[in-house]
């Protein structure tokens, strides 16, 4: 029979617990003996017979104390550990989850924790000592595991130990459990940082399974009493010859540990060994986010700046297995992030700019970032999953959706360098941020650009807390002085010239070049002043994309690929026949040609011992056959820049550098820099009509990254260069003329003259392409570069056909992005060029074959 409650007894047993603050239940032992007889249970001492019972189907506040029946809550095993036990076939990473001091060497578990057990103790208790003891303790025996359990009470602690059996069912009246092999599911956690507010964390955590099997696990998330709603998110719905990846998202949420339910039966529970936020370092990262890769270095204190990394102490994907089959580590890398990234990793900056995304996500809606889309660093070494889609060319796109999806690459991006300076003891609301613009972007396009970067700067480095200020004009005067101080916008022409400032003693008179994928910039320095900057649309895609045709390959793509693919087939190398294959069918020859360029560093190619035979750069620097293409591409940058030059009564330059990674395209030219600056010197001196000065000219290039020096000269000098200001200085050459330049006249006022603009236009690049073919006779491009006579007599025959369509093509383009009112922001003289380029290239190829 049942007594009447009691209010409160003074029990040895009662449970000592800090963190349950009402009427605390007693301990009970569930073994009779003489262990706990000389501690009091309720008037009296505890009895050599007395034993509670494995399992009490009562509500524990609701139940009646055994021997004395006094109603009064009391706890036993079951209502600390759970029925069944999941065994995990391989060991657990223990730097990054707590094994439950298990000693195991090819398995762990998942620990057998009741939500009652974390009513009364925290995850930091579970993995400590109790009076001298280890809280939670698993160790093997004949028949599965046994699980001890130390439970402190106010004098001593209650010793729980139940054995799970593998193979048989549980029975917990008896105190069996149930052993439950799993061999199927993975589980990785990003980041493994405990943050100090719920403001500052933004967590993923991925559960990998088969696809039939995936529906059955339930995964959630929980701290001190409280279960947290994460959001799940599955790319792969359609394709069951794929595993099955969960991600879940918990953005401005902390927790303490992760419960995964599989079935109606069985459970477990993770728990991360989370590191500290904590720090003061100032760290100031560079991102150039290019048309066709991306780059970022970041500088720590007054250390010198270096490309990002993440190497094997700061790893920000926590993976709870030590070692994962490989199958379940790519889904990780494709759909998530690398372990490690870095200089001796498969993975590293510079990479493509390349998203990954969910082929079944609608961007009408909110994407969040590492979850419907991602940045994608297996591109172009792996062959992608059919569930998801690869999104490049995000920085000059006009699809609708573009926006949403450069918002999400740069998220992505924060989310990494933020957790950068958290492991790395950085303060987030002190770190820099410079980010790099072309001067050729449209105002609008600018704006656009700038609020994305500003966006996710406030979220995932600022972190103000809004009580600490008198009112919301005080709490944004604050937020814009920090953005000001610490977002920094450069331009792409001026940060390389930083640069090269700082590395060449004496750079007075100076031209900086940067070709990208899809512009290019120059600086003109008189003085180490900055005089003038100029930008246009005429790059590294110019020489290997499309042109102005939308269905078919590049010529000099058709050269050389099927020679690429006959090796890349001949190793059996099936990842890199099937990523070409897959290139190829889309059509897009700037992407095939990033591919062709990145083989010679593939992991793959390098173990096969096969990179001489795809090393793209070195075939097409011994290929003779469209060797004229690069002359063409060289020297109409250069042409360019001595018009602008002589137009604006500058005298020739003392230096011309070069970066970006478009200018590994004058490697293919020539190595010989000696003979680079010949050729530069007589382009200069015919279109000046004089000698070179006596100081002659030094050409610099970094031929190994050529992309570092936008971003190391950004860090070195990482000043704001405010658009308005940077439009001062800004100069763009009429192509009607070559000789004078754009003063306000805007878009719209094309409209009504563009035939005579486009005539004007097509009659300059005529003079251009004469100029270039008049130069051989005292510059021989044959003995100089290596162009085959055939080659040069097929451009003496194409380069002047079709150029009024080109120049119309390339100007209808332009007025599809910008507006009437905008200011003409770069020169007509490429427009032509671009699609003469590819016309030819495709001619030379066309007649070789």
């Amino acid at each position: 029979h049942k007594k009447a409650s009691i209010t409160h007894f003074d029990s040895d047993f009662e449970i000592d617990s800090t963190l349950f603050k009402d009427k605390k239940p007693l301990v009970l032992p569930i073994e009779a003996g003489n262990t706990y007889t000389k501690l009091k249970y309720t008037q009296d001492e505890w009895a050599s017979t007395y034993k509670a019972p494995y399992y009490d189907p009562t509500p524990w506040q609701n139940r009646s104390l055994p021997q004395v029946h006094d109603a009064y809550p009391y706890l036993t095993i079951s209502d600390f550990l759970t029925d069944t036990i999941v065994r995990m076939p391989y060991k657990i990473n223990e730097g990054s989850f707590f094994d439950g001091n298990y000693k195991g060497d090819e398995d762990s578990f998942l620990l057998p924790l009741t939500d009652t057990f974390f009513k009364f103790f925290t995850v930091e208790q579970l993995k400590g000592e109790v009076k001298g003891k280890k809280m939670i303790e698993l160790k093997t025996n004949a028949g599965g595991v046994t699980v001890i359990l130390h439970i402190p009470i106010a004098k001593g602690c209650i010793e729980y130990r139940r054995t799970y059996f593998e193979g048989l069912p549980s029975n917990i009246e008896k105190n069996d459990g149930a052993l439950i092999k799993n061999d199927d599911v993975v589980f990785a956690l990003f980041p493994n940082i405990k943050f100090k507010t719920d403001n500052e964390a933004f967590y993923r955590f991925g559960l990998i399974s088969d696809y039939n099997i995936n529906d059955n696990y339930v995964v959630s998330f929980h701290s001190v009493n409280k279960q947290i709603n994460a959001p799940c998110k599955t790319r792969n719905n359609s394709y069951s010859e794929y595993k099955k990846y969960n991600n879940y998202v918990l953005d401005k949420k902390t927790f303490d540990y992760v419960k995964i339910k599989y079935g109606n039966d069985t459970q477990g529970v993770i728990i991360p060994n989370f590191q500290k936020q904590k720090g003061t370092e100032q760290f100031t990262f560079a991102i150039d986010f290019g048309t066709t890769n991306t780059h970022i270095e970041y500088k720590v204190g007054n250390r010198s700046a270096k490309p990002f990394d993440i190497l094997e102490d700061e790893k920000q994907i926590h993976l709870f297995a030590k070692d994962y089959e490989r199958i379940e580590k790519y889904i990780f890398d494709f759909d998530f992030l690398p372990e490690k990234v870095g200089r001796e990793e498969e993975f590293k900056f510079p990479m493509r700019t390349a998203l990954s995304e969910a082929k079944n996500f609608d961007w009408r809606e909110d994407a969040i970032p590492m979850a419907h889309a991602n940045v994608a660093f297996p591109y172009e070494k792996r062959i992608e999953y059919k569930y998801n889609r690869i999104q490049t060319g995000l920085k000059w796109s006009i699809n609708k959706k573009n926006p949403e999806k450069v918002k999400c690459f740069i998220e992505s991006l924060f989310l990494l360098l933020r957790n950068k300076v958290i492991l790395g003891n950085g303060d987030l609301n002190n770190t820099k941020i410079i980010w790099f613009y072309p001067i050729s972007m449209t105002r609008e396009r600018f704006l656009k650009f700038e609020k994305e970067w500003k966006d996710a700067y406030v979220k995932y480095f600022i972190n103000f807390d809004e009580d600490d200020f008198e009112n919301d004009v005080k709490y944004n005067e604050a937020l814009d002085k920090t953005l000001k101080e610490n977002l920094i916008p450069m331009t792409e022409s001026v940060a390389p010239y930083q640069y090269y400032k700082t590395t060449v003693s004496n750079a007075s008179d100076m031209v900086s070049i940067d070709i990208g994928g899809g512009t290019s910039d120059i600086v003109i320095a008189v003085a180490e002043e900055v005089k003038y900057i100029s930008s246009f649309r005429f790059a590294a895609n110019s020489i290997f994309g499309d042109g102005y045709a939308t269905n078919s390959i590049n010529g000099i793509l058709r050269q050389f690929k099927d020679d690429i693919y006959d090796v890349l087939k001949t190793a059996n190398i099936s990842t890199l026949t099937n990523i070409y294959a897959e290139l190829n069918a889309k059509n897009n020859s700037s992407d095939i040609a990033s591919f062709f360029f990145s083989l010679k560093n593939n992991k793959e190619v390098i173990e096969r011992n096969i990179t001489g035979n795809v090393d793209f750069n070195r075939m097409l620097q011994i290929d003779e056959k469209q060797k004229i293409i690069f002359v063409f591409f060289y020297a109409a940058i250069i042409y360019h820049l001595a018009h602008i030059m002589k137009a604006k009564g500058l005298k020739m330059p003392r230096h011309i550098t070069f970066s970006g990674n478009g200018s590994k395209v004058i490697q293919i030219l020539t190595t010989d820099n000696g003979l680079l600056q010949d050729y530069t010197k007589l382009i200069f001196e015919k279109v000046y009509g004089e000698q070179y000065h006596r100081n002659g000219l030094t050409i610099l290039q970094n031929s190994t990254n050529p992309k570092e020096a936008t971003c190391k000269g950004g860090i070195s000098s990482p000043k704001a260069q405010d658009y308005n200001d940077m439009s001062k200085t800004k100069v763009v050459l009429k192509s009607a003329d070559n000789q004078t330049f754009v003063t306000d006249e805007k878009y719209g006022s094309i409209t009504s003259n563009k035939e005579e603009f486009l005539n004007k236009t097509v009659a300059e690049v005529q003079k251009f392409i004469q100029f270039v073919f008049n130069l051989n006779n005292e510059f021989s491009y044959k003995n100089n570069f290596g162009v085959s006579s055939d080659s040069f007599k097929i451009a003496k025959e194409e380069c002047d056909r079709d150029l009024l369509i080109f120049s119309d093509k390339g100007l209808t383009q332009k007025l599809a992005e910008v507006s009437d009112d905008d200011i003409i922001e770069e020169t007509f003289f490429f427009y032509p060029l671009n699609g003469m380029l590819n016309a030819l290239s495709a001619a030379i190829t066309d007649n070789h074959k």
